[in-house]
């Protein structure tokens, strides 16, 4: 598997942004990839939850069903359970002096890259962390101007 880790610092408080970030809805306001969000299953968002995504990344529209594998107040591991590429997702917060460190990760298998396997995996996984990291500045800048 490869992979990365992306983080930012946020200047508010950590439950304001765990409210935020834990709604599958409002990843349409700051994925810059995300077109639609539809929660699968009854109750809260908790281990077990699914959430069909609708994405679109290198120009492809993809579906894909999630699964919450992980949950925790502060931290949260989801996985597909179908669709074209079978990927795990991670996020986690940590109080800091002025607000909270966000902090999310991708895993994907080898051979996600697309038809090419393994040669495009690198190319693909730095656009990948690329929009990750414009997609951590993008809520960064919503949060804050919430407060």
């Amino acid at each position: 598997m490869a992979g990365f880790q992306v983080s930012t610092e946020i200047e508010a408080p950590i439950e304001t942004v765990r409210e935020f970030v834990d709604k599958p809805e409002n990843e349409l306001l700051w994925q810059s990839n995300a077109i639609e969000r539809q929660v699968l299953t009854e109750g809260p968002i908790d281990k077990g939850t699914r959430i069909r995504l609708v994405d679109r990344f290198l120009g492809v529209h993809m579906e894909s069903e999630w699964e919450i594998v992980e949950h925790h107040p502060y931290y949260r591991a989801d996985r597909t359970v179908s669709g074209p590429i079978h990927l795990e997702a991670s996020w986690r917060l940590e109080p800091v002096e002025n607000g909270t460190l966000f902090a999310m990760g991708m895993e994907a298998p080898e051979g996600a890259g697309g038809f090419f396997g393994k040669l495009t995996d690198p190319v693909v996984l730095r656009i990948a962390r690329r929009d990750f990291e414009a997609n951590l500045a993008k809520l960064k800048d919503l949060i804050e101007a919430e407060i």
